[in-house]
């Protein structure tokens, strides 16, 4: 796997951060070693600092350039050509929403907004009396709910985004089951009508359907490596947050204690 098939991977701008600094421990074979992207890399390098006039061909456009500073001290402003980058406290970097959090709370709000969007424009559907529960339900696992849950293997699941997940999913099923005020139902009736699971075990679903599909690949890419990679250093006192891979491991832990 190389730079450029990670481009529209979720995972693609940790893994090439990891990929251009990843240092294999294994011992090569006997022979002559392979022409990898680290030994091009460095090659570049070596060829630039001879010759400084390359690095006149990278090209900054100021109007798309942003800068977002993450557990850094140093306040002062990056210029270029004079004219200083505006800072921000978010970017969106394919389709996903990269903050100074660090979580996924902004990504959820956004994937709900722009499902939210979606779910009235097949209102007509919803309010067919000719075609059955079980077909729109399906229309809204196929083109809402997946919609909902795009990049769903990834999130930084915590309390708070499964419940609003799944608040957001009941509203959407009681206006296809006609459940409206002052009519009650309970949400695992409701749930048992539409044949649907709880948003935890939907998301976990998701998550380790992407992982079986990553552990088949093989020991040298950097997607599979990815998932256990450590990161080294100290982190700050504290409450330590809750990483896709320590939901993992937890997943792991309830599933053998099941």
């Amino acid at each position: 796997m190389n730079l450029e098939q990670l481009n529209g991977n979720i995972l693609s701008n940790c893994i090439k951060r990891q990929a251009l600094t990843w240092n294999p421990t294994r011992k090569w074979k006997k022979g002559r070693l392979k022409y990898t992207l680290r030994r091009k890399i460095e090659a570049d390098m070596k060829r630039m600092n001879n010759n400084w006039k390359e690095l006149e061909r990278i090209a900054w456009y100021r109007g798309k350039t942003k800068v977002l500073k993450y557990n850094t001290e140093n306040s002062n402003p990056i210029t270029i050509d004079g004219k200083t980058l505006e800072d921000v406290e978010s970017f969106t970097y394919l389709g996903s929403i990269i903050d100074e959090q660090g979580g996924s709370d902004a990504h959820v709000k956004t994937r709900i907004g722009k499902t939210r969007t979606t779910f009235p424009q097949l209102k007509n559907i919803w309010n067919s009396k000719q075609l059955s529960t079980n077909i729109k339900v399906r229309i809204f696992n196929t083109n809402v709910k997946a919609n909902l849950l795009y990049e769903a293997e990834t999130w930084r699941t915590t309390t708070a985004i499964i419940k609003t997940v799944q608040v957001f999913i009941n509203s959407c099923l009681r206006k296809i089951l006609n459940i409206h005020w002052p009519d009650t139902i309970s949400n695992s009736l409701m749930c048992e009508r539409t044949n649907q699971l709880p948003s935890e075990e939907e998301i976990r679903k998701i998550r380790w359907k992407w992982i079986r599909r990553t552990l088949r690949k093989s020991s040298n890419c950097i997607t599979r490596q990815a998932l256990i990679w450590n990161p080294e250093g100290k982190r700050k006192r504290g409450r330590s947050k809750n990483t896709l891979c320590r939901i993992r491991e937890a997943d792991m832990k309830r599933m053998n204690n099941n």
